[in-house]
């Protein structure tokens, strides 16, 4: 009991109205194990850098406070200063992170998650289920990943289809936290920690709800950055550097599952762009403030977009192209189809009806035809791809198993372009 075995990560910025929340569940963990608490405040002005002055002037054993005198949001001096503290602060064994608006709801919850990692030496990581509330919504919700205690699988953690884990629940080695071996970095902290650990091992989720996270509350770094058009599509577009960066770190071990991560976060920017007042502008300042392959993942975007957003303008080679055909057919028939039909028809290109992998029985209509019936020759048949990326490798498969050879994904992104360029 007399050496530390846990440290408790607190990240905070302008949380008054919660940071005790987070503190006192801190406090009220029942453990056999002793921990400590390092709180990073980035020059928090309403309130919270008194509150925590406070917690560690009547708990000197336990928390240790740092308090920025200026804020360090998106500057490289905060990864110096954070790894200064890391050194003298970060002990023991393992590193428990919660943020300052959220907080801890179980007061077993380190020692569940500690005792089950002190036993398995190969997981680097546990989770566990907890309570969102959605502060846009007025909404709680209870987010689990599945009714038992089990290990998650590389394609949950990478493609996140139940949604993000929770901060509050993150349980981990401290080599996991600290990272320091040459793994990427970018400007948030949680998702790489649980890629860099199914690195190097398994991410363990106990199904008993032991924190909460409050989402979308103002002042929150999703609500702000919401809220910025230019700083969320920033972000955005430098993850995805960062995510290509990590499938080098692996030796290109899970390729297919961070393109499709890759692709998702893509599809998100064109949908920032798309609710931009004024895309051009910011599209010119990342171009500004951009590296090369920031600026080619741009010239990936802008192409999308312009579909989507229903300003492209085809030029005479591709109308030229698209026109030589006899017949020229839109895979899908959801929302990204009617993207097509929407630039197709206004600029004036005539298309001739629609391919779906598999047509349900009840549908009579004449000019949609399955892959597997279509009656035309196919020599003289263009297929525009009018559905999402996320299902490229089938999407790929069956139309060429089928015999097509002329196909075009306009609604896609350049993979090439964005994964080999450098």
């Amino acid at each position: 009991m007399d050496e530390i075995k846990v440290t408790i990560f607190c990240l905070t910025y302008n949380h008054a109205t919660y940071i005790r929340d987070a503190l006192n569940g801190f406090l009220n963990q029942k453990t056999f194990f002793k921990y400590n608490v390092l709180v990073f405040d980035d020059a928090s002005t309403d309130g919270t850098s008194e509150i925590l002055r406070d917690y560690q002037q009547r708990f000197p054993e336990i928390f240790n406070v740092y308090i920025s005198p200026e804020n360090t949001y998106g500057k490289s001096q905060r990864r110096i200063i954070l790894n200064e503290l890391y050194e003298r602060y970060v002990l023991g064994e393992y590193v428990a992170w919660c943020e300052g608006d959220d907080a801890w709801s179980d007061c077993n919850k380190l020692q569940i998650q500690v005792d089950y990692m002190d036993e398995h030496q190969n997981c680097m990581m546990t989770t566990h289920a907890f309570r969102r509330i959605d502060y846009s919504t007025r909404k709680d919700l209870i987010c689990t990943f599945g009714d038992r205690d089990r290990i998650l699988s590389k394609d949950e953690i990478i493609l996140q289809p139940q949604g993000n884990l929770g901060t509050a629940s993150l349980v981990m080695r401290k080599s996991i936290f600290l990272r320091n071996d040459g793994f990427p970095v970018c400007d948030v902290e949680d998702y790489p920690m649980q890629l860099y650990a199914i690195f190097h091992g398994y991410i363990y989720y106990f199904n008993r709800e032991m924190s909460l996270y409050r989402y979308m509350h103002d002042g929150s770094w999703c609500k702000q950055s919401n809220d910025n058009i230019d700083r969320y599509f920033y972000h955005k577009v430098k993850f995805v550097e960062f995510l290509l960066e990590c499938d080098k770190y692996s030796n290109q071990k899970y390729t297919e599952l961070m393109w499709k991560r890759i692709v998702t976060y893509l599809y998100d920017a064109v949908a920032d762009l798309c609710r931009a007042k004024d895309p051009k502008r910011v599209i010119r300042n990342i171009v500004a403030k951009g590296n090369r392959r920031c600026n080619s993942l741009i010239d990936c975007i802008v192409p999308v977009y312009e579909w989507m957003s229903e300003s492209y303008v085809v030029d005479e080679s591709v109308r030229q192209y698209i026109q030589g055909f006899e017949n020229v057919f839109i895979m899908g028939r959801g929302k990204y189809s009617e993207y097509i039909v929407k630039g197709l028809v206004r600029n004036h290109i005539d298309y001739h009806g629609f391919m779906v992998s598999k047509k349900e029985n009840e549908s009579h209509d004449e000019r949609v035809w399955s892959v597997a019936d279509y009656p035309y020759e196919k020599e003289k048949t263009l297929v525009i791809v009018g559905i999402s990326q996320m299902n490229e490798r089938d999407i790929v498969k069956i139309l060429k198993e089928s015999g097509f050879k002329d196909i075009w994904y306009p609604l896609w992104f350049t993979k090439e372009a964005v994964v080999y360029e450098n």
